[in-house]
C-alpha cells in the first residue's frame, strides 16, 4: 500500500504546485501533464487489483518500484518549489521515464495474478482454540436476538449481528444453535442459488450467513431467500454497520466487554467452574483489563494461562509481556482475525487506516487534527470540488462503519469529535506498515521548545506545524521566512493563553494555508490588491482561530472567501484595540458565504464600548450553523435576527446582556437549532411560541439568577431530550421541575432534566419542591460557588 499512498501524495503535490501563482509558471506543463497521466494510470491499476485473497510477488515488486519513482518525482517537485532550480527537474524527468517503463510490467503482473504466495498474516477467521463455546457479557444481546427469532412477525426478518473482528460474532451463533450447516459442492453460483431457492420456497427456515463482507455480495444472494410469510428468519454476522442498515435488518450490536466481564470470561476460560485462587485475583484482574474488552484477546490469554503454571510470578510475566503474547505464537491468531478486516478494505482507505498506528496507545484522537494530518500527508484522493477535509471525514466514517475505529466523543450537533482504536488494531496498523514499507513522509512537526521554532521553519517540505509553548513569554513574533514554507497547510500555536502570536504580512501570500489555530494571533492588514503577482487569495483557508483586534475590512474578508470556522477577539489589553474602532467592520461577516462556525468575544467590561455600535454593525451569513457570543449586549431585535438564520444548529450566549431583560421567540424562530446554551445572562422574561425551537435537543441554562421561569412550551418540543439548569434562580429551577412533572404525566419519560442548586438555598428549595409534588430526584445541590 506504500505505492498507493506515494501516488496520492504526489498527485496532491502536483495539484498544489499547479495552483500556486508563483511556482506554476516555472514548470514545463507538458511534463506535468505526462506525470499526472502516469499517476492516474497506476492509481487505477492498484484500485482494480484484488484487495484480498493471495498476494502476487510480481505485484509486490512492481508496487515497490512505483513507490520509489513517485517519491523521486515528489522530491524533485518540492525542491524546485523552493529553489526554482531547473536542474532538479532532471530527477523529475527520470522518474517520468521510469514510470513509463513500469507501465509495461503491469501486463505481466496481470497475467501472473493467479500466482500467489503466502500472505503476511493468514486470512482465516476460524479460531484455533478448541473446546466449548463460552459466552460472557452478552446476555442482553442474546435475549434481543431470541426475541426477534421467536417473535410473531410472519414476514421474513433479517437480523444482523454487528461488531469488530474478535468480538465473538460466531460464538454468538454457536450459543444460539448447535448446528446450522449447508454444504455445497457445486461451483456455479447461479445453479447453487437456484437450488437454494427451490429448497427454501414454501418452507419456514432459519439460515445463518456468517462473516458477510460487502453490500455487493448481499445484492447477489438476497433473491435466493424467499419471503414465505411464515416467520422465516435470516441471520447475518458482519463487521460492516452500513451493511446491516442497507439490508434493512434488525441490528444486534456487539460492544466490547467491560473490565468485570473480561475478568469473568478469563476466570471461566482458565479455571472452568472453579474459583480463582486469592493470590492470583489481583494480577488476574489486571491481565483482564489489559485485554481492553476484546473477547478474542481474553480467550487467547486465558488459553495460555490455563495450560501454564498458575503462579504469581508467571502471571506477572504474562501481564508485562501481554502485547507480545497477543501478537506472536498462538496469540498471533488475534492479528490474523483483524487482518481480514484490513485485507477487505478498498485501496483508498488503507493508507488512512495504517496512519492511525502513528498515534499514541490509548490516545483519544481528535477528528479535526486527524483530518488535517491526513490532508497534509496527501493520503486522500481528490473528489471533484469537494473539500479534502470532508473527504477525510468520509474515510473515517467508513472505518467506523467497518468497526475498525471506535467513536469517542460527539460535538453538540452530533458530529464526531474524537475517535479511538483498540490496542490490537493499532498493533495491526504498525505491523502491516512495517511489512509494506508504509511510512509517513515527515510533513508534520510537533514541538514545545521556543528554540526549535526557527529551525523548524527551515524545513521547507513542512505541511503541518503544531507548537505548544510552556514558557511565559508574552509575545512570539513569526519571522517573514515562514512564507518559504510554500506548502504549509496547518499552523497551530497553543500553550499559555495570554501569549500573543504576531504574524508577518507575508502570511497573506501563503495560498496553501488551510488552518490557523492560535490562542491569540495578531494579523496585519492584508497588502493592497494591485492586480499584480503579489496579490494572493487564501482560497484554501478554512479555519482561523483566534484573531485579536483585527479590522475585518471588506478587503480582508475577500482574501478568505472559503473560511468555515472563525474565532475573533476584541481585547483592550492588547495593542490594536484603539477605542473599539475595529468593531465597526463586523458587518462584513455577511460576505463570508461559506462560514459555518463563528465565535466573537468582546472586552470583558461591556461598558467600555457603546452598546448601539455593535447592534448596528454585527452581521451574520445565512450559512452559519454554530454561533458563540461572549461579553456583548443584544436587543430583542438582535435575538430575532439570529433566530431567522435557517441553518443555525448550535448557539452559545455567554455573559450576555439582554436590553430590557425580555426575549420572545415567535413561531418559526430557530428552525434548525439543536443545542442552546445560555450562561451568565440578565434575561428576566422568556416567552416561546409554538413551533419555535422545533428541533431543539439540548437546553443548558447556567447562572441565570434573574430568569423568572423556563417557558413551559419548551417541554412540548418533541425532539428535546435534555434540560440542564445550573445555579439559576429558584423560580427558574421550579419551572424546570414543573416541566418534568407535566411531561411525565403525558407519558414522556425520555426528557432528562437535572437541576443544580447552591448549598445555601438547597433546604428551602427542596421543601418547596416536595410540598408541590415535584420530582426532586433530578435535583443536585452543591456548596455555594463550587462547580
Amino acid at each position: 500500500m506504500a505505492a498507493y499512498a506515494a501516488l496520492l501524495s504526489l498527485m496532491n503535490t502536483v495539484d498544489h504546485i499547479q495552483n500556486h501563482p508563483q511556482i506554476s509558471t516555472s514548470l514545463d506543463h507538458s511534463s506535468i501533464e505526462l506525470l499526472r497521466e502516469n499517476i492516474c494510470f497506476f492509481l487505477d491499476f492498484i484500485e482494480s487489483y484484488p484487495s484480498h485473497g493471495g498476494i502476487n510477488e510480481a505485484a509486490d515488486d512492481l508496487e515497490n518500484q512505483i513507490a520509489i519513482a513517485a517519491h523521486v518525482a515528489e522530491d524533485a517537485l518540492e525542491s524546485h518549489a523552493i529553489s526554482r532550480d531547473r536542474g532538479v527537474l532532471l530527477d523529475l524527468h527520470k522518474a517520468i521515464v521510469e514510470m513509463d517503463l513500469l507501465k509495461g510490467r503491469k501486463l505481466k503482473v496481470k497475467e501472473e495474478r493467479g500466482v500467489k504466495h503466502h500472505q503476511p498474516t493468514p486470512n482465516s477467521s476460524k479460531s484455533p482454540i478448541s473446546g466449548e463455546t463460552i459466552m460472557v457479557g452478552f446476555d442482553h444481546n442474546l435475549k434481543q436476538l431470541l426475541d426477534v427469532l421467536t417473535g410473531n412477525e410472519s414476514s421474513r426478518q433479517i437480523i444482523s449481528i454487528v461488531g469488530m473482528g474478535g468480538i465473538g460474532l460466531l460464538s454468538h451463533l454457536k450459543e444460539l444453535t448447535s448446528t446450522i450447516e449447508m454444504v455445497a459442492n457445486e461451483r456455479d453460483e447461479y445453479r447453487l442459488g437456484e437450488r437454494l431457492y427451490k429448497t427454501l420456497v414454501g418452507r419456514r427456515y432459519l439460515v445463518v450467513l456468517d462473516d458477510m463482507w460487502s453490500v455487493e455480495v448481499w445484492d447477489k444472494i438476497k433473491f435466493y431467500f424467499p419471503d414465505n410469510g411464515n416467520g422465516s428468519r435470516l441471520v447475518l454476522t458482519t463487521r460492516f454497520s452500513d451493511l446491516a442498515v442497507y439490508c434493512r435488518s434488525v441490528c444486534v450490536r456487539m460492544n466490547l466487554l467491560d473490565e468485570y466481564e473480561c475478568w469473568e470470561l478469563l476466570c471461566v476460560r482458565v479455571f472452568g467452574h472453579e474459583d480463582c485462587p486469592v493470590e492470583l485475583e489481583q494480577i488476574g484482574r489486571e491481565i483482564a483489563a489489559m485485554c481492553k474488552g476484546l473477547p478474542l484477546s481474553v480467550t487467547v490469554i486465558g488459553g495460555l494461562l490455563q495450560k501454564s503454571a498458575k503462579t504469581v510470578g508467571y502471571w506477572q510475566d504474562v501481564l508485562v509481556n501481554i502485547r507480545s503474547v497477543l501478537s506472536s505464537g498462538e496469540g498471533d491468531h488475534c492479528l490474523n482475525v483483524l487482518y481480514s478486516s484490513y485485507s477487505h478494505l478498498p485501496a483508498h482507505l488503507k493508507p488512512c487506516f495504517l496512519y492511525m498506528g502513528t498515534f499514541k496507545e490509548d490516545s483519544e484522537i481528535q477528528v479535526s487534527q486527524l483530518t488535517r494530518l491526513l490532508v497534509a500527508e496527501g493520503f486522500l484522493k481528490p473528489e471533484g470540488n469537494r473539500v479534502m477535509e470532508e473527504v477525510a471525514v468520509d474515510y473515517l466514517k467508513n472505518l467506523v462503519d467497518r468497526n475498525l475505529v471506535e467513536v469517542g466523543q460527539l460535538h453538540e450537533n452530533g458530529k464526531i469529535r474524537s475517535v479511538q482504536i483498540h490496542d490490537l488494531v493499532r498493533d495491526l496498523c504498525i505491523s502491516i506498515a512495517e511489512k509494506e514499507k508504509f511510512f509517513s513522509a515527515g510533513r508534520a512537526w510537533f514541538t514545545s521548545k521556543d528554540s526549535c521554532v526557527e529551525d523548524v521553519l527551515q524545513k521547507y517540505k513542512l505541511r503541518f506545524f503544531a507548537y505548544s509553548s510552556t514558557s511565559n513569554n508574552s509575545l512570539l513574533v513569526l519571522p517573514s521566512s515562514i512564507a518559504l514554507l510554500w506548502n504549509l497547510q496547518t499552523l497551530i500555536f497553543g500553550g499559555i493563553r495570554c501569549r500573543l502570536i504576531d504574524a508577518p504580512v507575508e502570511i497573506w501570500n501563503m495560498p496553501q494555508l488551510r488552518h490557523i489555530v492560535c490562542n491569540n494571533i495578531h494579523l496585519p492588514d492584508p497588502p493592497p490588491s494591485d492586480g499584480g503577482d503579489g496579490f494572493c487569495v487564501l482560497r484554501n483557508l478554512q479555519t482561523l482561530v483566534s484573531v485579536v483586534n483585527f479590522r475585518w475590512s471588506e478587503e480582508a474578508c475577500k482574501r478568505i472567501p472559503n473560511i468555515k470556522k472563525l474565532h475573533v477577539r476584541f481585547d483592550d489589553s492588547f495593542a490594536g484595540y484603539e477605542d473599539c474602532l475595529c468593531l465597526v467592520y463586523l458587518q462584513n461577516f455577511r460576505c463570508l458565504h461559506k462560514l459555518e462556525s463563528l465565535k466573537i468575544q468582546f472586552p470583558f467590561c461591556i461598558s467600555r464600548y457603546p452598546m448601539d455600535l455593535l447592534n448596528k454593525r454585527l452581521g451574520f451569513p445565512t450559512c452559519l450553523n454554530n454561533l458563540h457570543l461572549i461579553n456583548c449586549s443584544l436587543t430583542r431585535e438582535d435575538l430575532a435576527t439570529i433566530g431567522t438564520l435557517p441553518h443555525l444548529q448550535v448557539v452559545e450566549l455567554e455573559h450576555i446582556s439582554v436590553l430590557g431583560g425580555e426575549w420572545g421567540a415567535v413561531a418559526g424562530d430557530f428552525p434548525s437549532l439543536k443545542y442552546l446554551k445560555i450562561n451568565s445572562c440578565d434575561l428576566v422574561y422568556w416567552a416561546v411560541e409554538a413551533s419555535a425551537f422545533r428541533v431543539l435537543e439540548r437546553l443548558i441554562l447556567e447562572d441565570l439568577w434573574q430568569l423568572k421561569e423556563i417557558p413551559s412550551e419548551m417541554g412540548e418540543i418533541h425532539t428535546l431530550n435534555r434540560i440542564y439548569v445550573h445555579h439559576c434562580s429558584e423560580s427558574a429551577a421550579i419551572s424546570a421541575l414543573e416541566i418534568k412533572k407535566e411531561q411525565e404525566s403525558f407519558g414522556n419519560d425520555g426528557l432528562w432534566i437535572q437541576v443544580h442548586i447552591s448549598f445555601v438555598s438547597s433546604y428551602g428549595f427542596l421543601v418547596r419542591a416536595k410540598e408541590e409534588g415535584l420530582p426532586i430526584d433530578v435535583i443536585r445541590h452543591r456548596p455555594f460557588g463550587l462547580n
